[in-house]
């Protein structure tokens, strides 16, 4: 297939493409979802997107759902789906229109009417939201035409953020920032560059992207949660967290909850798509002593997510099970960048190693960094620390910091992870 191809680009992304297609296999992942049940009652639905409250969003201004969380990031589906059928009448164009009605279906998720009218037309957009529509369906071709879309239409930003957002539901982050770079660099978008350079640590790049984000007046919620990574004040940043947690979506319940130490109330039953809302519950459960083995057996292990597995990771190293314990933190390694692994003394009678930082910010006096992350190094080096500083092992504590990926998921929003896991 790649022997007639001379393009060097295409040659790494068709290479790329194979070593994902083996990936799929053991992942499961990008397989067909089951159709959407029909609800027993329409009048309920009905009642639900009557009391949700139109979205700041104009349908004259969107043409992918990139432009949705321009205009208002983290809006419910429900609340945009009603202020898209409140102004389409004010589009006039066959194509724009059809562009909305395609959302509006892919909304719905209704996948295959969706996919329908966005297969009608060739231009760039429509074929973006076809990539987007396979994605969260859950078709297994979508890396093939995402690779053909590239070959197509390679002076578009377009293919690159799609690809971009492929691989990170993949998992494969290292590789999706150079798509993320290279959508930046076609399309001058200062948002895919702040994100782009809030990833990559460049934050003097980042600050000066900042004002032109905000003057531009888009993705408000995504510059409050952008804000807290940029703020190096940590009290300055937890208030700020504190103002995000006021709207409900999953990015700012898991980015406030984590800074502030407040979750509210029934989270983990509003936002169980979210894999870090997951973690930031489940970490509290564990630490205060409660059984969580079922809702891990259940919940946990669906999600592709560096901080989920390290949190697996963790709880198994707890459990006593060394090879669990070992697979995971193999994972979490094999997905980040800037690992480093240190037994600290955090001043508090630590329960359960490894825990809390998962649901809260941990600091104290850095004991022993340690070489890698797997059981019997972890094991080994708490007993030893043990015997040589007289401190007890509830007086230790285990932090691991990394090159957090989570910042590039941001940039599609709490819709991703509904999409790709479902609510």
């Amino acid at each position: 297939m790649m022997d007639n191809i001379n393009d060097p680009k295409l040659l790494k992304i068709l290479k790329l493409k194979e070593e994902f297609e083996k990936d799929l296999k053991k992942m499961g992942k990008l397989k067909e979802k089951p159709k959407v049940k029909k609800e027993s009652s329409g009048l309920s639905k009905k009642i639900k997107i009557e009391l949700t409250p139109p979205a700041l969003v104009d349908a004259s201004k969107v043409n992918t759902l990139f432009d949705i969380n321009h205009q208002d990031y983290g809006a419910s589906d429900e609340s945009v789906i009603r202020a898209l059928k409140k102004t389409i009448a004010k589009v006039g164009n066959i194509k724009k229109r059809a562009l909305i009605e395609g959302i509006i279906k892919l909304l719905e998720k209704k996948f295959e009417e969706a996919a329908e009218v966005f297969s009608r037309f060739a231009a760039p957009e429509f074929k973006y939201m076809l990539g987007v529509t396979k994605l969260y369906k859950g078709d297994t071709d979508t890396l093939d035409y995402t690779v053909k879309f590239l070959k197509t239409d390679a002076k578009s930003f377009y293919p690159y953020l799609l690809m971009a957002e492929v691989l990170i539901s993949l998992g494969r982050y290292q590789e999706a920032i150079k798509f993320l770079e290279a959508a930046f660099k076609i399309s001058k978008n200062p948002y895919i560059g702040l994100v782009h350079n809030v990833y990559t640590n460049n934050f003097d790049v980042a600050k000066k992207l900042f004002p032109i984000c905000t003057n531009r007046g888009g993705f408000k919620t995504l510059l409050a949660i952008l804000s807290i990574y940029l703020e190096p004040d940590y009290e300055k940043a937890k208030k700020i967290a504190e103002s995000i947690l006021k709207k409900e979506d999953a990015c700012t319940v898991s980015i406030g909850s984590y800074w502030t130490g407040k979750a509210p109330p029934n989270v983990l039953e509003k936002f169980s798509y979210c894999p870090r809302i997951m973690v930031y519950k489940l970490s509290k459960k564990y630490y205060s002593g409660e059984d969580i083995s079922e809702v891990v057996k259940n919940s946990m292990l669906q999600f592709i997510d560096p901080v989920a597995y390290l949190f697996l990771g963790f709880y198994y190293f707890n459990e006593g099970k060394n090879k669990e314990a070992d697979q995971y933190f193999g994972k979490f390694k094999n997905m980040v960048e800037n690992v480093k692994v240190s037994v600290i003394k955090p001043g508090i009678i630590s329960k359960v190693t490894g825990m809390r930082m998962f649901h809260t910010p941990v600091s104290g006096t850095e004991v022993k960094v340690l070489s890698t992350l797997s059981y019997d190094t972890l094991n080994s080096t708490l007993n030893e620390l043990v015997l040589s500083t007289g401190y007890k092992k509830e007086e230790l504590d285990v932090k691991v910091t990394f090159k957090d990926p989570e910042i590039l998921k941001l940039l599609f929003g709490s819709r991703h992870c509904r999409m790709i896991y479902g609510e």
